[in-house]
């Protein structure tokens, strides 16, 4: 999976990039990797402003694949606690998106050995 990282407001040291890769390099478990690539855009940026006083860090990460789309988004007060949270919501939804995969794919087979065994009967 390719990774690409954007500081907004915000220049990510060398720690956060390879903490950044660590969470969401595991997240690839739940794409099959031989079908196609999958690419993770991930943005941190730093808000500050409006109702919420002091740093108020915002992360995003959006993750295409050919099986589709997913993108969580979190703002709190730590940029490692907003990275989390973002890594969790799409986790949630790869593996969600994974187990219906292997569903549809267990039904075909099933209907394809029932078919096959009403060949073999007669």
């Amino acid at each position: 999976m390719q990774i690409r990282i954007k500081g907004t407001k915000y220049e990510p040291t060398s720690e956060m990039t390879a903490t950044v890769e660590e969470k969401v390099g595991a997240l690839a478990r739940f794409i099959d990797e031989g079908t196609a690539q999958a690419y993770a855009s991930v943005e941190l940026e730093r808000a500050v402003g409006g109702m919420k006083k002091g740093d108020i860090w915002r992360a995003e990460l959006q993750i295409t694949h050919e099986s589709g789309d997913f993108r969580a988004e979190s703002t709190k007060a730590k940029l490692d606690h907003a990275l989390t949270t973002v890594v969790r919501d799409v986790a949630q939804k790869l593996s969600r998106a994974h187990k219906k995969r292997i569903s549809a794919s267990r039904v075909r087979n099933g209907a394809i050995k029932s078919l096959l065994r009403g060949f073999g009967a007669k």
